[in-house]
């Protein structure tokens, strides 16, 4: 989740072209997703928008090698009738195969793109890059009778919730007994 406030420029701003963009770059370990149920959703004080020619673009896909995978772009009418607004960004990511498993993460880094000066578009500092963590789950199973026998074949289910309604992967264990779940949000 992204929050910031759209800028409040002078209106001589406005005679020229007038930035306000929003994007994040996101490792390779991690894809935006825009599908739903995970929509990226847009609120100005608190209030949804629609991305649109009157409002803003939206780009959310999948890039490498350091393109955002996220663009949103306002278009200069909007940002003339909502300036010092809150907008809040919110948008989900998955873990891709291409995920770093561990304490190293998988970074990703918003950047805001405006106006500095009437003419001119200035990006902003780059956040410190946050990081999205993934981690293996190793399985070991064993027989009752003294706990030192591998169990081959006992098969597992690893749910996201108490309620065991979102499974998220399912294994067997093989011939030394173990199973293992990898890259896990």
């Amino acid at each position: 989740q992204i929050t910031t406030v759209i800028p409040s420029y002078p209106e001589e701003y406005f005679d020229q072209d007038v930035t306000f963009e929003i994007a994040d770059v996101m490792s390779d370990g991690l894809k935006i997703l825009n599908k739903d149920p995970n929509l990226v959703k847009v609120t100005v004080n608190s209030t949804e928008e629609t991305a649109g020619a009157g409002t803003y673009t939206l780009t959310a896909e999948p890039k490498t090698g350091g393109e955002a995978d996220l663009t949103i772009a306002f278009a200069k009418e909007y940002i003339r009738n909502n300036g010092g607004k809150e907008v809040v960004v919110t948008y989900y990511a998955e873990v891709t195969e291409a995920a770093v498993s561990g304490t190293a993460g998988n970074t990703n880094g918003a950047t805001l793109t405006y106006n500095n000066e009437p003419g001119t578009t200035k990006k902003a500092t780059p956040p410190t890059p946050v990081k999205v963590y993934s981690f293996d789950l190793q399985v070991e199973k064993f027989t009752e009778e003294d706990g030192t026998k591998a169990l081959e074949g006992a098969t597992f289910e690893l749910y996201a919730d108490d309620q065991m309604t979102n499974k998220i992967g399912e294994g067997t264990t093989n011939g030394e007994g173990s199973l293992a779940f990898e890259l896990l949000d």
